[in-house]
């Protein structure tokens, strides 16, 4: 819990969409908290960053919350899943913020084969399939986290194909090949990801020119990226019910440079380059029944696109803040954030930005090499240019295609309809 918290506080656009209070509660979205997740998240980000004590936080009324709305994580002493609570805890944020109004009517999923797509241009066929998403999904989750996916399946036996574009809030990549060969590095996670697959037999296809379960090919393509991407290594693998095992290999990740993600959206258009710097790490060290977790997280304000902002305050009367408290085995309490007031400042102490936290250790790492982990779990990536304040988000709503990740033309660019757009211009025919 402490290794997710720290890293989420970290996320800017986040912090200052809660810490405001310009946001609405959906109270009536019964697949929320009805307000008690993010009201309890909101109070803890502002004693992480606002408290002036130097004791340790007890997150006791978020605890209970999750307790409440959250019951695969109840009780304390209890290892969980970080990846998985992390997953949770912003599905539970998105439900309590969510903008969207549940629709009279389910709305429809497009129907999509390749032969649509190149007559109606394939940005536009994934277009609708975002307009569906956001027809239920809005929110500041969605704004941050949430990108597409795009797969293409095809019988085996008749060659029907369907197109199938698909939101996503995190990727979960393999780090061992098909053959079982461990995957060295993220880039050869990502191209394992999107490697082709066969399915057969239970896993297939069903097709309906077939009317069957077929044979059939899969290939999935990253299409939209999100503004925080948040990357799970694959590391445990089911034996059988009760039996499971951990990889603890080394993949390694760049944690100067950037993450380029060119190669891994064809044929897509994006908006702005898919390259990402890292954020924070979710460590595990042990075995999944006894493991430890720590993170490594990066406040380094030179991650985020300050314009608009005032000139950061001097640095020199900061001091680091507040150390997490251990409750039992579990991580049930969080540090205040070694940030002072003034939001957007680095941390004295840590040149790179880099700080480590494990319990109740809060402390700079002076080594920024030991930030590319072999016990890397979870992963947490921050795309350039995206801005500190929430305000200046693309705000992703079923009525505002301009702001959507999709770059299409339009007929009217003052209209607000969807329907108004005209399929992407392809500037091969000029």
């Amino acid at each position: 819990m402490n290794a997710v918290l720290q890293c989420l506080h970290a996320m800017l656009p986040l912090v200052t969409y809660l810490l405001r209070g310009e946001h609405e509660v959906n109270e009536k979205n019964p697949l929320g908290s009805g307000g008690d997740i993010s009201s309890c998240v909101a109070k803890l980000l502002s004693d992480m960053r606002l408290s002036s004590s130097a004791g340790p936080i007890v997150p006791r009324e978020l605890k209970r919350a999750i307790n409440r709305h959250m019951p695969a994580f109840r009780g304390t002493g209890v290892q969980h899943d970080a990846a998985e609570f992390a997953t949770a805890l912003l599905d539970k944020l998105h439900e309590d913020l969510n903008r969207a109004s549940p629709p009279s009517e389910p709305p429809s999923t497009p129907e999509c084969t390749l032969e649509m797509s190149e007559e109606k241009g394939i940005e536009r066929i994934a277009a609708e399939f975002w307009k569906a998403q956001l027809a239920r999904n809005q929110s500041i989750v969605v704004d941050l986290f949430q990108g597409q996916t795009r797969s293409v399946f095809k019988c085996s036996s008749c060659g029907h194909s369907r197109v199938v574009f698909e939101a996503f809030n995190s990727l979960i990549l393999p780090i061992e090949s098909a053959a079982g060969k461990p995957l060295s590095d993220i880039y050869a996670c990502l191209r394992e990801f999107a490697r082709p697959t066969d399915l057969s037999g239970d896993n297939g296809w069903y097709c309906v020119k077939c009317s069957t379960l077929s044979e059939s090919t899969c290939d999935t393509a990253l299409w939209k990226l999100p503004s925080v991407l948040m990357i799970q290594l694959r590391r445990f693998r089911q034996l059988s019910p009760i039996r499971w095992s951990k990889s603890s290999h080394h993949v390694h990740y760049p944690t100067r440079s950037q993450l380029d993600l060119s190669e891994f959206v064809p044929e897509s258009h994006q908006r702005d380059a898919p390259r990402y710097r890292l954020l924070g790490v979710v460590r595990h060290k042990g075995v999944m029944t006894g493991g430890h977790y720590t993170a490594f997280v990066n406040h380094d304000k030179t991650l985020w696109d300050l314009k608009g902002r005032e000139k950061p305050a001097d640095r020199s009367a900061q001091t680091p803040r507040r150390a997490p408290e251990h409750m039992g085995s579990g991580h049930h309490t969080v540090a205040a954030s070694p940030l002072s007031r003034a939001v957007l400042n680095l941390i004295p102490g840590s040149p790179n930005g880099w700080w480590f936290f494990d319990d109740a250790t809060v402390q700079p790492l002076l080594k920024e090499s030991l930030v590319d982990s072999r016990d890397a779990y979870v992963l947490f990536f921050v795309r350039s240019g995206t801005p500190v304040d929430h305000k200046l988000v693309r705000s992703q709503r079923d009525n505002q295609p301009t702001d959507w990740p999709h770059m299409f033309e339009r007929v009217d660019p003052s209209a607000d309809r969807f329907d108004d757009a005209s399929p992407p211009h392809d500037s091969s025919s000029d």
